[in-house]
């Protein structure tokens, strides 16, 4: 922490690396200490290399989910910290490795059934990922994420030709495996 009329302390990367491989071990490990090892390779270097993929692992320590069977799992509290981490992954790192992975869980938590659900513009987010030929394995899991919110919604058309267009585009993915 630097006082004022300080220069900030410089980052560290090769310390963020370290501390970056215990946070890992210890969210392996379910420890909950793992949230706060997350936050020290932010706090080491902020602008390093590591801090996004910190911070998108925070979020899934918080409870970010994964899958809508991941849904309802999250307290009013839990899901307001995710998405503070998730926007904060979104904003300030908008062109690290991770913002895909990000802007899908952020979705993810829109459609979360505490605090004021918002299936329409998860949907609309969700597709933004899916659409975005440098999202790589999030774009199919985002479509499929679309495609179950277009289920739940009566949008039963739509979701079954989404579905045809998994099984097609990913057939050897977890999603073309679940639209099949």
């Amino acid at each position: 922490l630097s006082t004022w009329g300080a220069s900030p302390a410089p980052a560290d990367e090769e310390a963020a690396a370290r501390q970056y491989r215990v946070a890992r071990r210890l969210a392996a490990e379910t420890s909950p200490d793992a949230a706060t090892a997350l936050r020290k390779v932010v706090e080491l270097a902020p602008r390093g290399p590591l801090a996004a993929d910190a911070l998108v692992e925070q979020s899934i320590h918080a409870g970010a989910p994964a899958w809508p069977s991941d849904l309802g799992l999250l307290t009013g509290g839990g899901k307001a910290r995710a998405a503070t981490i998730l926007r904060t992954v979104t904003e300030e790192y908008p062109r690290g490795d991770r913002i895909h992975e990000a802007l899908y869980r952020a979705a993810l938590l829109k459609i979360e059934p505490v605090g004021g659900q918002d299936l329409s513009g998860a949907r609309l987010d969700l597709l933004s990922v899916a659409n975005d030929p440098s999202a790589g394995e999030w774009a199919a899991r985002a479509r499929y994420v679309s495609t179950w919110i277009d289920r739940v919604t009566g949008h039963g058309d739509r979701a079954r030709d989404s579905l045809e267009r998994l099984r097609i585009d990913y057939p050897a993915s977890a999603e073309g495996f679940l639209a099949r």
